[in-house]
């Protein structure tokens, strides 16, 4: 049996989606086209859980050297998420995973990391959305 195409699913309107916070927190650095920060910057505490904003497939599980520990979540409606800067990731690529499920440990990883904090974007068709408007951290 083969999964359903993009084409017979339903889609629902973005206004009526329901994302699950990744982290609660204070924001320190705010989504900024003209910046390139193309997320938003939650402090949190140390070795705290990130978890999934919604029903996905992990489809990178990796380390740089700018970001350090990072995970990119393909949604249904198109939508990606990404986190970065853990202190460790705990799904590796190819793992299914529910809204709300921990996907890392919350830390300070990579040269542009300035302490504990999550870097999280939200990506719908190919565009970046401040987190913000969907999410309440």
């Amino acid at each position: 049996m083969f999964p359903e195409s993009a084409e017979t699913k339903t889609k629902k309107p973005i206004s009526d989606m329901q994302f699950f916070p990744p982290v609660k927190g204070l924001i320190s650095s705010r989504f900024d086209l003209s910046l390139g920060h193309f997320g938003c910057d939650i402090v949190g505490a140390q070795d705290e859980t990130i978890h999934s904003i919604l029903d996905g497939t992990v489809v990178l599980a990796s380390w740089t050297i700018e970001a350090g520990y990072i995970l990119q979540i393909q949604h249904d409606n198109n939508f990606i998420s990404i986190y970065k800067h853990m202190r460790e990731k705990l799904v590796e690529q190819g793992s299914h995973i529910n809204a709300g499920d921990p996907v890392a440990i919350i830390g300070g990883s990579g040269e542009f990391s300035t302490g504990p904090h999550l870097h999280f974007e939200l990506w719908y068709n190919g565009t970046p959305l401040d987190p913000e408007d969907y999410i309440i951290f």
